[in-house]
């Protein structure tokens, strides 16, 4: 049966001698996306929106090398290059060596032929740790015999709910601003907030600055203050690379505001950014974060499904080193 099996693996590597995933044109992504149905293509959808509206920014220089609207590469592949099948892998590189893929199958029939996919094809380098995002809950067990007869293995693996606020009521959310005796609210997030916004991030590791730093220079934010300390924030959220609202956080409670009424503020600016871009809002949260999950769902958010973050192992030794280190499986 082994034999058998190997043979099979040779004769689909000599027929995919190109490789059976075939780099899209971004002219064609429009149309792509109108293949990738169901509530769960959002987070798929969103990715590869997000990416190529960095390549489109302008070249901010911080340091004598580093253009942070180039900070990453994205790209987008389908098998034999048909966008027919509904089947959409995209990878994202950081130029501080983190590789993020996004997978989306349309129909869940066809998951046996993503995961032959992932097995043929030499687009993925399975000796570096991988962070697969917003992995439908019913492919994981597929990825992870992926994962294992790759030999390699699974170092976290991060359980998230799907909440989506429909269009009409993000258009029907009324802003809401703190009391201007107690707190500005300044809307946005400064370079000079990196280390604040990172160390209160919970999935935080040594490196996890450079996708902060990212996040702040080219994706929406939003914060407020208290109006005796208006250079640090006290409560702040961002949208991520995948596109949802990620990175929420308070460090501070008020006896007139309490956490919750800091948070609802804070999300109605962030639900106004994405009616302004013409974006769906979403946000992908751990079961572990209840109380934000209510408030999400309070302000109008609707759970649509569990997605998953696995990311790979790697090759110990190997230079590249994902972000995601702090929930590590042993």
């Amino acid at each position: 049966c082994n034999m058998s099996h190997a043979n099979n693996q040779l004769n689909i590597k000599h027929i995919y001698s190109n490789d059976i995933l075939q780099e899209i044109n971004s002219s064609v992504i429009n149309e792509l996306k109108s293949h990738l149905r169901g509530s769960q293509c959002l987070v798929a959808c969103c990715f590869i929106d997000n990416f190529i509206r960095w390549l489109s920014l302008p070249f901010y220089k911080f340091d004598e090398d580093e253009y942070w609207s180039d900070a990453a590469e994205v790209k987008i592949y389908c098998p034999e290059g048909n966008i027919n099948y509904g089947i959409i892998i995209s990878t994202a590189e950081y130029k501080d060596g983190r590789l993020f893929v996004m997978l989306y199958c349309a129909d869940e029939s066809n998951y046996f032929v993503m995961k032959d996919v992932l097995m043929v094809t030499r687009v993925l380098n399975w000796t570096r740790s991988l962070t697969f995002e917003g992995v439908q809950e019913g492919f994981i067990s597929m990825l992870e015999d992926v994962i294992s007869l790759k030999n390699t293995s699974v170092m976290c693996k991060y359980e998230k709910k799907l909440l989506v606020m429909p269009e009409t009521s993000a258009l029907q959310v009324k802003l809401e601003y703190p009391p201007p005796d107690i707190f500005i609210g300044r809307l946005e997030l400064k370079r000079s907030h990196i280390k604040l916004v990172n160390n209160n991030w919970d999935e935080k590791t040594e490196h996890s600055d450079f996708l902060v730093e990212t996040l702040i220079r080219n994706n929406r934010g939003a914060a407020i203050y208290l109006r005796n300390d208006s250079k640090l924030p006290i409560c702040w959220a961002l949208q991520q690379h995948y596109g949802g609202i990620g990175m929420v956080n308070i460090t501070q409670s008020n006896k007139t505001y309490g956490n919750r009424e800091f948070l609802q503020i804070l999300l109605k600016f962030m639900i106004r950014y994405y009616t302004i871009d013409e974006n769906v809002p979403f946000t992908c949260l751990s079961k572990e974060h209840v109380h934000l999950i209510n408030v999400f769902v309070e302000a109008g958010f609707l759970y649509v499904s569990n997605l998953f973050w696995i990311t790979t192992r790697g090759v110990t030794g190997y230079k590249y080193v994902s972000y995601f280190q702090k929930a590590q499986i042993n």
